[in-house]
């Protein structure tokens, strides 16, 4: 069984025409018809059913099945091809959120730089649900992540690194609101937000579910000092984890006056079958003395 052979039976099944599957590869339709013939004849079953008059094919019950094993098979490949490549180049690929990277990673960095490791980071910013995808899927080999949950997934090795409290911040020449406020209160006001893909959203969805307000959200962005410049000129209210909240920010911090509000929790991740490097192995010593941490 060819790899080249599974590649064209997934194009095949996702067109369901022959033709245009060999258009795609820039190949003989013959070439497809073999090397589908090749994997039914090792398989010993049927995995395409013609369809004359639509000149098109259709998977059968069993190809079906296959392909759900196709698709997983040049994954796998996939990601053993970009963990061999970067293990050769004794690159680190580190996940990095913008809010980690720029408020959390910061106190390795003098541990990481004695030990010469900062020039085999190859960092990559996004947020942390498409990191966490990221990271299943191959593209990245360690990732910090933050939740608002406890993560919990048996494909992962876990470092719990800290968690923070979520605020609200206002403008210091707000005169609503000191010390602390529920989400209702600040429901009066306009809130700036972030675009999709940040831990806040959900932490947002939650305190709007529970309190029954909605927020007029005015503006998104994904850039956390064009949000805290906007509160500081008072276009709006927002809530920030406080890891992102410094003594030079020109705002008021409240605290939410609510029961169980979610926290913001930072992980180190890696997957469970993934072979450490020696640089990674490194890295994650670094990262689990300076935090005092154990695996999850």
């Amino acid at each position: 069984m060819q790899l080249k052979d599974l590649e064209y039976f997934v194009q095949v099944a996702k067109l369901a025409n022959l033709t245009q599957a060999a258009q795609y590869f820039s190949v003989s339709q013959p070439t497809i018809t073999y090397a589908i013939k090749r994997l039914e004849n090792s398989l010993g079953t049927q995995l395409l059913a013609r369809d004359p008059q639509h000149r098109s094919v259709r998977l059968t019950e069993t190809g079906t099945q296959f392909l759900y094993h196709a698709r997983r098979i040049l994954s796998e490949m996939q990601r053993a091809r970009l963990e061999i490549n970067n293990r050769q180049k004794e690159k680190l690929v580190l996940g990095l959120p913008p809010i980690i990277g720029n408020y959390f990673f910061p106190r390795y960095i003098g541990d990481l730089k004695r030990e010469k490791l900062i020039s085999r980071l190859e960092t990559h910013s996004l947020g942390s649900e498409e990191m966490l995808t990221n990271l299943l899927n191959g593209n990245l080999n360690l990732a910090f992540i933050a939740t608002a949950a406890p993560l919990k997934n048996p494909d992962l090795d876990l470092l719990c690194l800290d968690e923070k409290a979520f605020k609200i911040i206002c403008s210091q020449n707000e005169l609503d609101f000191s010390g602390s406020v529920t989400f209702k209160q600040a429901a009066i006001k306009p809130f700036i937000a972030f675009d999709e893909g940040f831990i806040h959203n959900k932490v947002f969805d939650y305190l709007e579910t529970r309190s029954g307000v909605t927020p007029n959200v005015i503006y998104k962005t994904t850039d956390v000092d064009i949000l805290k410049n906007m509160v500081s000129h008072n276009a709006g209210l927002a809530l920030l984890t406080e890891l992102a909240i410094t003594e030079q920010d020109d705002v008021k911090v409240l605290a939410i006056n609510e029961k169980q509000v979610p926290t913001f929790q930072i992980y180190l991740a890696y997957r469970h079958d993934h072979v450490l490097s020696a640089v990674e192995k490194a890295f994650i010593a670094i990262i689990r003395d300076q935090s005092g941490t154990k695996r999850d």
